[in-house]
Order: structure tokens, then sequence, then C-alpha cells
């Protein structure tokens, strides 16, 4: 009898861990489906070329996909979460001279302060991507007085070009009267990526 028990329960254990395993196919086929459907619902904001390489930017659920295609080791698909914000624009170009691209997306908040942000990438050596790091909550205090958001962006000269109105204290939102004040960021190589630094700034009265 009790030899026959341990058979049944071994019996039923078995049973269970190949449903188990089945299921677990299931689950996993289901989202491998899913996220090609997801991929073809991807709104396209903008496709940017360097030489034989392809870059797509894309939004879908308030995220941003970045999708290279075209180099040599990963062309891995990079996304980041931008609820709140709004994607205003994007850029390729050459910022530290190596002769491989720098991706750059601009997104400004959504409400009335419009504040700024930067999503870029570089290539490293034509094979994969990388993040860049842009931080503009480290500016100093000269970037920062009169400042309330309402940045544009721009590529010039081989640099980021961040300009934005400058306000005083008594000015309203939809009034600036400080003038406009420009923030030119070059690359940086650092010590675990590169970075987006401040390399010259400029105010028009």
């Amino acid at each position: 009898m009790k030899t026959k028990l341990i058979i049944l329960v071994t019996t039923l254990a078995l049973l269970t861990a190949v449903s188990c395993k089945q299921a677990n196919k299931e689950v996993v086929k289901e989202q491998i489906e899913n996220s090609s459907e997801d991929k073809t619902t991807r709104k396209s904001f903008a496709t940017l070329t360097w030489n034989d390489t392809r870059f797509d930017v894309n939004i879908q659920n308030d995220t941003l996909f970045i999708q290279p295609d075209g180099l040599e080791v990963s062309n891995d698909s990079f996304f980041h979460p931008i609820l709140g914000q709004t994607v205003v624009g994007a850029a390729i170009v050459d910022l530290d001279g190596d002769e491989h691209a720098e991706i750059l997306v601009f997104l400004t908040s959504d409400g009335s302060g419009s504040y700024g942000n930067v999503i870029a990438y570089s290539v490293n050596n034509g094979k994969s991507m990388s993040q860049i790091t842009y931080n503009a909550e480290g500016d100093s205090e000269e970037i920062k007085q009169g400042y309330m958001g309402h940045d544009s962006f721009s590529v010039k000269e081989g640099k980021l070009e961040r300009s934005f109105p400058i306000y005083k204290d008594n000015d309203t939102n939809a009034n600036p009267t400080g003038g406009k004040r420009t923030v030119l960021y070059k690359l940086e190589k650092g010590p675990n990526s590169k970075n987006l630094v401040v390399d010259q700034i400029s105010t028009q009265e």
C-alpha cells in the first residue's frame, strides 16, 4: 500500500511539473507575441541616419524607444518612461569628433513650465550604443538665475545648444522681460559614461 501511495504521489508531481512547464511556455509565447504587436503600434517620431546606420525614435504609451539598425555588435532597443514629458525634437551629430554619431532626443515637461530634458546616446566605435549623462538639475547659479523653464534645444557647430527666456522678479510666466540665455554643451568622457558638460554661457538682454 505504501509503495502504491509513493508511486501515485510521484506521478501527480510529474504531471503537475509538465503542466506548469507547458503553462510557462504559453506565457512566454504570449509575451513575445504581445511584444511583436507592440512594436508595430509604436508611433514614429523621427528616423535619423548616419552613414549606413539608422536610428528610429518611436513613442508608445508614455515610453520613448530608440532602435538602432546597422551597428556591428548590438542593435538592442533602448527605452525610457516619459510620463509628463513631450518629445519635441531629435538630432544626430558627432559631438566629440570620433566620426561616430550621438543621438539626441529633446523633451519638455507638460504644463506651463516646459522644463527641458535631453535623452542622449553615443555610438561606441560603430559597434553598440551607451547612454550619455545630461544633468540640468546640476546647473550652476549663473544658469539658474531667472530660469523658469521654456527650454528650446538645437545643435550648433557640433555642440548642443540650449536656450531659454530669463525672468525678472515680477514677471509673469507668459511675459519674461530679462532677455535670453544660451548654454552650449560639449561632450566629455567621464569615468563611467560620456557627459554633456557646459562649455559656454551667454546672455542677451
